[in-house]
């Protein structure tokens, strides 16, 4: 319960310096809920989806993400094809 500082903190210091460095990267964003102070969104986009896949797999990766994972109490993933 209200994790939110805590996960823009770690979303800032560790998620964002680990995909930077990630080839075909293109960008990140956190967003949340206008009616919520715990409903999180981290968008990210790569050139190509094997890129993305790359990056799910990464070392940066694997330093980075438990650290999300810890103060969060729901994840869920969905892949988008960008059409335009």
């Amino acid at each position: 319960p209200d994790k939110g500082p805590e996960l823009e903190k770690l979303y800032h210091s560790a998620y964002v310096p680990a995909i930077r460095v990630q080839n075909g990267f293109l960008w990140s964003r956190m967003l949340r809920h206008y009616d919520s102070s715990n409903k999180y969104e981290i968008d990210i986009s790569f050139t190509t989806e094997k890129q993305r896949a790359t990056w799910a797999q990464s070392k940066e990766h694997q330093a980075a993400w438990p650290k999300i994972e810890e103060v969060s109490a729901k994840i869920t993933w969905q892949g988008f094809d960008q059409l335009a």
